[in-house]
């Protein structure tokens, strides 16, 4: 985790949902001994939170399949590729910061939000409310269908040779 991923607004999030039921997983590898000490506190201060350490895409994906949410709390990043994977699944995105091309907004695929207590209430409101769930899940999977699939690939590809 480096320093623009912003691991504590992850655990600051975390803090603010814990009377909720809600399990916070967090994924990835620890970049400092700075940052490895700052999530090892964490951890010991919040039981809702449990960190799985570095995975593989495979595990990410099997880890996604089972999840109602991604949230990224990054400053900024390209496209970050658990974007796709998250989509793909129907998995609606609470982002802190990255939404590239306002895809997140424009497409309804979830929540970007400006500041932690916003970020809180959309976290909320998506698990909470299974109608506004089910409704971004669709779009999701419909979005991602449209955008990454195979055959929009395939397409786009062969679109491309015949210019």
């Amino acid at each position: 985790f480096r320093d623009f991923k912003r691991p504590d607004l992850f655990f600051a999030l975390a803090r603010k949902l814990r009377d909720r039921p809600y399990k916070f997983y967090m994924i990835g590898k620890i970049d400092t001994a700075k940052t490895n000490a700052s999530i090892q506190r964490a951890l010991e201060e919040l039981p809702n939170v449990l960190y799985l350490g570095p995975k593989h895409v495979e595990e990410v994906e099997d880890i996604l399949w089972s999840s109602r949410l991604l949230v990224n709390t990054s400053d900024h990043e390209g496209f970050p590729n658990t974007y796709i994977q998250a989509l793909m699944r129907g998995v609606p995105i609470v982002a802190l910061n990255v939404d590239p091309n306002d895809m997140i907004k424009r497409h309804e695929l979830g929540a970007v939000m400006a500041n932690l207590d916003s970020a809180a209430d959309s976290i909320n409101r998506l698990m909470s409310d299974d109608e506004l769930w089910e409704r971004t899940s669709v779009n999701c999977r419909c979005f991602s269908e449209k955008q990454f699939s195979i055959s929009t690939y395939t397409d786009n590809f062969l679109s491309s040779l015949e210019d």
